[in-house]
């Protein structure tokens, strides 16, 4: 079997397993399960491992791929929407950010009233990578919200959630994904009046 041949098997066979059996929307199969289906030597798999994720990640139903040879397994995640039975997550794991606080890990329920309860409002989402967003309080600037961090040169006012996303549902961050904003996020910030005054002003 040619190497391109076996590489565009070998996507075909993982995204067809983990869209058919996953019910959270994460599925692990292991690099010796595909070399099995596909009746090829472990040590091809594991050679040619990195490019089986990069052409994973560029698959439709395909959100996000964590692939290491000496782990050997292809840690995938895919949009709900492409999941046979797929259910919601009833509660996420998320990180909440307060204004001078560093970020906490918080588990909440996956329902629009306990969101709106964490920003304490209207719930906006600001999508910062294909699978996470932010939610923050929709009317947080024009009520003059306490200012929370900077961000992408803008100043995100009031509670900051941060959670996962699958197709058009919230979900629990990976711990990769929370790693990455705690640490982000891990000093508070302080604001001049002039700059708290400031949103207040423009957004008028």
């Amino acid at each position: 079997m040619k190497k391109a041949e076996l590489i565009q098997k070998a996507v075909e066979y993982l995204v067809e397993e983990g869209t058919k059996n996953t019910s959270s929307g994460n599925w692990v199969i292991e690099a010796e399960e595909v070399a099995e289906a596909l009746n090829v030597s472990l040590d091809t798999i594991l050679e040619y491992g990195d490019e089986i994720a990069d052409e994973l990640v560029l698959c439709e139903p395909v959100s996000g791929v964590s692939y290491t040879s000496e782990e050997g397994n292809f840690d995938m995640d895919f949009f709900l929407d492409y999941c046979e039975n797929a259910k919601e997550e009833e509660t996420i794991r998320a990180l909440l950010i307060l204004p001078e606080k560093p970020p906490r890990r918080i588990d909440l329920d996956n329902t629009l009233k306990a969101l709106q309860k964490a920003v304490g409002g209207y719930v906006e989402s600001l999508t910062v990578e294909p699978d996470v967003t932010f939610l923050l309080n929709e009317e947080g600037k024009l009520k003059g919200l306490p200012a929370n961090r900077h961000y992408r040169g803008d100043i995100l006012v009031g509670p900051v959630l941060v959670c996962g996303v699958k197709g058009e549902h919230f979900c629990s961050l990976r711990e990769d994904q929370m790693a990455k904003y705690e640490q982000m996020f891990q000093e508070s910030e302080t604001f001049t009046p002039r700059e708290q005054f400031g949103l207040v002003f423009y957004t008028l």
